[in-house]
């Protein structure tokens, strides 16, 4: 019965640690250096022109 009672005690202990631990149950909460395409436009036969929300501009190929 003791070992029981230890082998049960050991194990809430390390699910409780592994449970509150922020760098296992935590997500980012923010991407940074990522941008977000507000908008997609063709401005030529396979190129685009894609519009970035902190107001930038890039041109790609497309197809």
């Amino acid at each position: 019965m003791f070992k029981f009672i230890v082998t049960l005690t050991l194990s809430l202990t390390v699910f409780a640690a592994v449970a509150s631990s922020d760098q296992l149950t935590a997500a980012p909460t923010q991407v940074k250096g990522l941008q977000v395409i507000v908008q997609n436009e063709a401005v030529a036969p396979g190129l685009c022109r894609l519009y970035f929300e902190n107001d930038t501009t890039k041109d790609v190929a497309c197809d």
